[in-house]
This record gives C-alpha cells, sequence and structure tokens, in this order.
C-alpha cells in the first residue's frame, strides 16, 4: 500500500522558500556571481559549452542560463541580483518536491520530522539556492536522483545526476559513485545483467561524457582545480563541511564534535539494525545499505583523484555533494532501528541533532549577506558612505582595500554613481599611503581554500576604525597622514 504523504511538509516547504526567495532579492552580488555574470556578457553559447575563456568559475548549466538572461534582459524588468539567481531559486521547488517524496516514504512521524529539519533547515544548502551558482541546481538535481534510485529506476537515477553534473562538475562524484551502486543493486534483486541494463547506464554515460571532456581537460591543464584542501578527505571535505553549516563562525573542534556525534549516531543505528536484520540479502537491498554504498564510493572517488591526479580535496560549498548522501544514510540508519527495544536509543540521538540543527538555522538565518562571501555583503553600503563623507566635503575620497573585496567594489563602482570616491589600485606602498584616506578590510582568513592575506595593510598605516561590521569580519579604516 503506498504511503500518504502529509500536508504539513508541502506548508514547512513553503516557508523555506520564501526564505530563499527573501535572500535571492536582498543579499548584495557575490565575488564568483559577478565573475560569472561578467565573464558571459560578451560570450557565445559555443563558448559556454566548450569553456573558450572561462574557468571553473562558471557552471555550465548556471552559465547557460546566465547567458539566456543576457540575452533577453531588455524584455525582464526584475532586479539584476534576482533574476540571475531566478534558477537556482526555482530549483528548489524541484529539490523540495523530491525531497519530501524520499521523507513520505520513512515509518513514523518523528523520522519524518527529523529528515524536514535536515534536508531543509540548513543555512549553508539554502543558501545555494538563493545565490547564481551552479550548487543549488546540482542538490536539486541530486535529490530527484536519490528518490529514483530509492525507486530503482537506473535511467532516471543517472539522467538526474548527469544534470547535477552539468550543474556543477563536482558532483562527477555522485555519478560515479552510483555507476558500481546500480550494478550491487541489480545483483542483490537477481535482474538479469542483460542488454537493456547495460544500456540504461551507458546511454546517458556516453553522452554526459561528450559533453564535459573537453572542458574537464580544459581546466585541467589550465590549472583551474586548485580550489580545495590537501590534508585529507576527514579534515578538509567533512570537517570543512560542517563549518559551513555553522556559518564558519565556530573553531575547528566543534565541526570535529558535530562529525563525532553523527559517527556515534550511525554506528549505533547500524548495530541495532543488524542485531534486527538476520537475512543478510534483505540487509543488502535495504536503502540504508545502498545510500551507505552510495557514500562510500563518494569517499573511494575523492580519494583515489587526489591519490592519481593530485586534485585538492573537496572543500566547504564542495563538498556539499557529501551532504545529502550522508543525511538520508544517517535517517535510513535511525529508521532501520527503529523497532528494537534499543531503538528509542538511535531516535533520542537523531532527536538531539536535529534540535541543534534548528538552533543553528535560526540563528544563522539571516537576509543581508552570504556564509561563503560574506566580505561582499557591504560594498554598496561602504561606497554610499564614502560618497556621502566626500560630497560634504567636497573632496574626493581614495578608498583602497583588501584584495578579495575587489570584485564587489569595483563592480559598485561601475554599477553606481559615485563621483566623490576613487578607487586606489595598482600602486606602491608608498603612493598608496601618500593619497589614501580609507582602506577597506576584510579581517578573516580562511584555511581550506587556500586564501591567504585578506588583512594583508603595511604596518606603517595609521588609522582609525570609521566603520565596522562584525558579522562580516569588515573593517573600513580611516587613514591618518
Amino acid at each position: 500500500m503506498k504511503k500518504r504523504i502529509p500536508y504539513w511538509p508541502y506548508a514547512a516547504a513553503i516557508l523555506c522558500f520564501l526564505y530563499v526567495f527573501l535572500r535571492a532579492w536582498a543579499i548584495p552580488l557575490t565575488y564568483d556571481e559577478i565573475w560569472t555574470i561578467e565573464s558571459l556578457a560578451d560570450r557565445s553559447l559555443s563558448n559556454i559549452f566548450s569553456y573558450q575563456g572561462l574557468g571553473s568559475n562558471s557552471h555550465l548549466l548556471n552559465s547557460l542560463f546566465v547567458w539566456i538572461i543576457q540575452q533577453n534582459k531588455e524584455w525582464i524588468s526584475l532586479s539584476e541580483p534576482f533574476i540571475y539567481r531566478l534558477p537556482n531559486v526555482l530549483a528548489f521547488l524541484l529539490y523540495a518536491w523530491f525531497s519530501i517524496r524520499l521523507l513520505g516514504k520513512l515509518s513514523s512521524i518523528p523520522l519524518q520530522v527529523m529528515a524536514f529539519v535536515f534536508c531543509f533547515f540548513n543555512s549553508f544548502l539554502l543558501e545555494f539556492f538563493s545565490l547564481c551558482r551552479g550548487y543549488g541546481l546540482a542538490l536539486a538535481f541530486t535529490a530527484a536522483s536519490i528518490y529514483s534510485l530509492s525507486q530503482y529506476r537506473y535511467r532516471l537515477t543517472l539522467t538526474w545526476a548527469a544534470l547535477a553534473v552539468l550543474a556543477n562538475f563536482t558532483w562527477l562524484n555522485f555519478y560515479l559513485a552510483l555507476l558500481p551502486v546500480l550494478v550491487f543493486v541489480n545483483w542483490t534483486k537477481s535482474i538479469p545483467f542483460n542488454r537493456r541494463f547495460w544500456a540504461e547506464l551507458a546511454l546517458p554515460t556516453i553522452l554526459l561524457a561528450i559533453l564535459i571532456v573537453k572542458p574537464i581537460i580544459k581546466l585541467r591543464v589550465g590549472d583551474e582545480l586548485w580550489y580545495g584542501g590537501q590534508t585529507g578527505l576527514v579534515y578538509d571535505t567533512f570537517t570543512s563541511l560542517f563549518l559551513g553549516t555553522m556559518g564558519f563562525k565556530t573553531p575547528d573542534r566543534v565541526a570535529h564534535l558535530v562529525l563525532l556525534a553523527i559517527a556515534i549516531q550511525l554506528f549505533l543505528s547500524l548495530l541495532i539494525s543488524f542485531r534486527k536484520e538476520t537475512r543478510i540479502k534483505h540487509l543488502f537491498q535495504s536503502d540504508l545499505f545502498v545510500y551507505g554504498l552510495v557514500f562510500l564510493m563518494l569517499c573511494f572517488s575523492s580519494l583515489l583523484q587526489n591519490l592519481l591526479f593530485k586534485t585538492p580535496f573537496l572543500v566547504e560549498r564542495t563538498s556539499l555533494v557529501f551532504l545529502l548522501p550522508l543525511i538520508w544514510l544517517v535517517i535510513k540508519a535511525c529508521e532501520l532501528a527503529m523497532d528494537k527495544k534499543y531503538g528509542k536509543i538511535a531516535l533520542s540521538g537523531l532527536a538531539i541533532l536535529g534540535t541543534a540543527a534548528l538552533l543553528n538555522f535560526f540563528n544563522l538565518a539571516n537576509l543581508s549577506y552570504s556564509y561563503s562571501w560574506p566580505f561582499d555583503a557591504k560594498s554598496g553600503e561602504i561606497m554610499d558612505y564614502l560618497n556621502e563623507q566626500g560630497k560634504q566635503r567636497q573632496d574626493t575620497l581614495h578608498l583602497d582595500h583588501s584584495w578579495i573585496i575587489n570584485v564587489s567594489i569595483q563592480h559598485e563602482a561601475k554599477t553606481n554613481k559615485y563621483p566623490w570616491v576613487n578607487l586606489v589600485r595598482n600602486d606602491t606602498d608608498s603612493s598608496r599611503l601618500a593619497k589614501m584616506d580609507y582602506y577597506y578590510l576584510y579581517d578573516n582568513n580562511r584555511e581550506y581554500a587556500g586564501y591567504s592575506s585578506y588583512q594583508a595593510i603595511p604596518d606603517s598605516f595609521f588609522r582609525d576604525t570609521a566603520l565596522y561590521f562584525p558579522e562580516q569580519d569588515l573593517l573600513l579604516l580611516k587613514i591618518r597622514k
């Protein structure tokens, strides 16, 4: 008998969609978004598919949507940030639909509530449905692929996964992980390995390879695949993933505690599940085992790439490819342990994690800045402030800034008129000091992605703090000469 999905997840998802919508409307354009939008202004459609003059900042489907919007801007009256983000905003509806379908397969209301919290009340995940990047699209297609996998629909599983790869090449790890898993699932179900089965695997794989082989080789040769870490899978990928979910506002040890709590929760659930299930074939055919295999294959793919090609481990936003398989692995492990006498232990652990996730979401929720690109949040406000100061003094003010802020501050200068502000750049330290009135600083240094010197400023500068934004670690310093 088919389970009936309750109405409350749809109502709650609408509230989450409203949050995504408002963030897409309110948050200023970020570094990578501006880079994508401006780099596509004079490109042809063939340039986008061949990555001619484009780097890893270009996410294929997202870039295609941006290009289409740019070709039809005269017919569109929506604001600039929102219209470019609209494809990802709409992708949230796809994500919500398939996530709720997966949720409806769970056996109890408490599990459904916990699954909803993990899938929807995650600020880091929801952020990418509010930005003009490929991650939101990839997450939506991942949810659709996991649902198709749970229905044993191989062709659809790979088709959705292929779309996720086209949305963001990081998801090639997910696609490659699915191939051996589908072979394993077919074997456990005792289905013959006939031509139809191999065709369902081969057709989307060949079509995907035709579309991505040349761009990936070009990115590899151009040394564009540098974003990531070289320490290890646990530290670089999983630690940075959970630091992201906590808004990059906690030390590493907090993320390690979260990882440990999840590992303990998963271990206890699996232990209870194995005590319950005596028939090994039934265990192999369970969603728990299948999702676990997907997650392990993802880990293996990441390790193998680092070993063979020296590509860095996925970090921060790129590590989101692991998030949905991990969530559904933990949920399914808890579900399988539910009806044993120790099942309440697993459910209690899940409830603790869910409560922490919920509190974390409401603590981080905002309509003003991006967690991954906080340094771009106040560029317009800074330019407005300085322009007003210059107007009052009837004197042009000279502004220098941390290099990471350059893209957004330059975009503001080009997009709006600031006659009383001059941006200082490409000068030596001595000449900069002689003419500079203000220095705009991002006082942070994230270690995972190889960034450094955010806060580089000559020690000889004498300065006062004109403006300070503690949430984003941004300072506007007034130089005293």
